[in-house]
């Protein structure tokens, strides 16, 4: 018996596998229980030596039926909810309100310690409409990564059939964590695992999730960006499948629906052509007027002449608007500079909040393209001479094109598009840029 429940102490160093579908060291727990188990047996033996004949005769298959049950024991207390309280000094109710436990891990399978977060539930119906938002306090990971959710809003919420809900922790850098919580908790304790916690853009992370994990995330970040819910839907396209298209699907029509007048989603119908391994519905294509390497001098930035170009394969129009001049929400310019120092140069964001005047609408059939003019003076600024490659990015429905800081003197550190944004691009343009004479 006490080979037997060394042999399983060994297994793995006993793991527990949570909703992440990682698994993570928590110690042998169920030893002293298959050790005294052992102890107990040779005991009851030794004191009565009447028994020994019968342990001796012993067949090998009943051995065996003997050692696989301890082993079962084993797992199943391998498998057990850690032992609580979990942070110190508090103690977890047993009745009253739902009360969910687990670790926090970080992309690399780590416990996240000492992380303050904040506790949310957000609601969406299937297609992904009302989304809303509910804060519930501020969730503390122990020295161990352990944390304890016990709010208000845990408590049983009556959803649509179709409905949906999610809660989950905020931490710093904007970094998120999920559960799938559209069944109703009973008061008490309840263990949920292991849940990551990622940047919401992290791409490896959103690749080491189930289906079901990664359709529930993107329920989550619907609200939170679009670099968030981005990052989700190229990940979402890279997969395919059937519940990829399903869900993509479904998006696009809730949202025809509800805003039928409104412009296309690029991003969305891009994903979802993608996902059914069709080709973009929208490319970006210059003219072919357009030089494609242009010499300037510092501060006098060429124009760049581009069409828009519907090639949908499933036959869609696509609708969107463009601002003859100034800066256009919907357009950026992605540089990257031959020596590669990127502070010589500055692409500019959308200025946040303001009022927005919209450009031109266009709604292009299948075949057909906007042509469009560029200064891009106006989203690139370079501040020393050299040789640069350019190429605009364009996407509807957000302003937040590029990354940024804006403080009391404007736009800091800005020289990168949003990552895990899905645009559509130029080809790449040469820009030969010299010292003013």
């Amino acid at each position: 018996m006490a080979a037997i429940a060394s042999a399983c102490a060994r297994r793995n160093a006993f793991k527990v596998v949570g909703r992440s579908g990682r698994s993570s060291s928590r110690g042998p727990r169920f030893l002293p229980l298959a050790v005294s188990a052992s102890w107990g047996v040779g005991a009851v033996v030794e004191s009565n030596p009447a028994m020994k004949p019968y342990f001796l005769r012993m067949s090998l298959r009943s051995v065996g039926l003997l050692a696989a049950g301890c082993c079962v024991l084993g797992a199943g207390a391998c498998e057990s909810p850690p032992g609580f309280p979990v942070n110190p000094g508090v103690e977890l109710p047993g009745a009253g309100r739902p009360v969910l436990v687990g670790m926090l891990i970080d992309s690399r399978g780590e416990p996240v310690a000492n992380e303050v977060t904040t506790l949310n539930r957000w609601t969406s119906s299937h297609d992904g409409g009302d989304s809303s938002t509910f804060g519930g306090g501020l969730v503390l990971t122990d020295a161990d990564g352990w944390f304890r959710m016990d709010s208000s809003i845990l408590d049983p919420l009556i959803l649509p059939a179709d409905g949906r809900r999610a809660v989950g922790l905020t931490g710093s850098g904007d970094r998120i964590a999920y559960y799938d919580a559209r069944r109703a908790f009973a008061p008490g304790v309840h263990y949920i695992g292991d849940l990551l916690l990622s940047h919401s853009r992290d791409a490896h992370a959103l690749r080491v999730l189930s289906d079901v994990d990664l359709l529930g995330r993107l329920d989550v970040v619907m609200n939170r960006g679009s670099g968030a819910r981005d990052a989700c839907l190229v990940e979402m396209a890279r997969r395919g499948g059937a519940a990829m298209r399903e869900r993509l699907a479904g998006l696009e029509s809730a949202g025809r629906r509800r805003w039928p007048e409104s412009d296309s989603d690029t991003a969305l119908i891009t994903a979802r052509n993608r996902a059914e391994r069709l080709a973009d519905p929208l490319v970006m294509e210059l003219s072919p007027d357009q030089p494609r390497r242009v010499e300037c001098p510092v501060g006098e930035l060429p124009r760049v002449s581009i069409a828009l170009v519907n090639r949908d394969p499933k036959g869609r129009s696509i609708r969107f608007c463009l601002k003859s001049e100034g800066r256009d929400h919907g357009l950026a310019v992605d540089c990257e500079p031959s020596d590669g120092v990127r502070d010589s140069f500055q692409v500019f964001p959308v200025h946040p909040g303001g009022l927005y005047l919209r450009g031109d609408s266009w709604e292009i059939a299948p075949g057909e393209s906007a042509a469009h003019e560029v200064q891009l003076s106006s989203y690139l600024a370079i501040n020393s001479p050299g040789q640069y490659r350019v190429r605009l990015a364009f996407r509807t429905g957000t302003s937040e094109m590029v990354e940024g800081t804006y403080g009391a003197g404007g736009w800091e550190s800005v020289n990168r598009l949003t990552r895990g944004a899905i645009f559509i691009y130029s080809p790449w343009i040469t820009l030969d840029v010299r010292a003013r004479d």
